[in-house]
């Protein structure tokens, strides 16, 4: 299922995030989410170890897609 772009909100890019707040803005930024309404998260790896550290306290309370994937 591809994501409605009407209903990305904020579009992050890590990176350009300080690393020492970096989970943190990002949390912060799912967790204002109403339902329906998405981040896009733009990054130049897999954020698998992300994903790993949401997944805990919140489990079933998002849904994660790549929406473009590139070379390993």
């Amino acid at each position: 299922m591809a994501l409605d772009p009407n209903s990305v909100i904020r579009e992050i890019r890590p990176s350009a995030i300080d690393p020492r707040v970096r989970h943190e803005t990002i949390f912060a930024a799912l967790d204002s989410l109403a339902p329906g309404e998405a981040i896009r998260l733009v990054v130049d790896h897999d954020p698998k170890h992300l994903f790993d550290v949401l997944q805990p306290d919140r489990a079933g309370k998002f849904d994660w897609r790549p929406t473009l994937v590139g070379p390993t």
